[in-house]
């Protein structure tokens, strides 16, 4: 069985001055039963904008189902993370499709030493690592240009350290929190 190394955790919000046209959905899934352990953590972020409460109910759905599918003891792990993000375009693709414009969202998992990202939108996500007396930044994440049509169009998986720092955020927040201060 594969042991976690430590994970600290630090999730903050900043709250918007309409509350009536934003929401924000933030879900980490933290591994408990030894097959979840070996999986390792699952972050979800999103940031909706005119969202409908059908929209947000469709959005803590599709989480639910991200996460139910991860951990899901019965699966096989080779290449997991991107066959549920594939099923997610197709059983959400509806509600996705029409409201692509009203979503940023960020799909992150963290196991041992690997971290990998799926994304739509303009979320942020960033890690800081150990450059000599300095901390260097890595953007994981580039403006989404993506002409494809489906929700979720790539994964990007990469190395992670005991001593670097990932960050996710939402475009709010970002804006309230860029990479370069948080790095401060």
């Amino acid at each position: 069985m594969a042991i976690l190394p430590s994970l600290e955790l630090k999730e903050f919000f900043t709250p918007g001055k309409t509350m009536d046209k934003a929401h924000v959905i933030i879900h980490i899934a933290e591994p408990n039963a030894p097959h979840e352990i070996e999986r390792g953590y699952l972050c979800v972020l999103m940031e909706l904008t005119q969202g409908s409460a059908s929209l947000i109910e469709t959005c803590q759905s599709m989480i639910s189902y991200l996460e139910e599918r991860y951990y899901d003891r019965q699966d096989n792990t080779e290449y997991l993370l991107e066959r549920i993000l594939q099923a997610v375009n197709r059983e959400f693709s509806e509600t996705l499709a029409t409201n692509t414009d009203n979503i940023n969202c960020l799909v992150a998992t963290i196991k041992g030493g690997e971290v990998s990202v799926s994304y739509h939108g303009s979320p942020t996500a960033a890690v800081f690592f150990k450059q000599g007396e300095h901390m260097g930044i890595y953007h994981i994440v580039t403006p989404d240009n993506s002409t494809s049509e489906a929700f979720f169009s790539e994964l990007i998986t990469g190395n992670i350290t005991p001593n670097d720092f990932a960050y996710f955020a939402t475009p709010h927040v970002a804006d309230y929190f860029p990479v370069d201060r948080v790095l401060k």
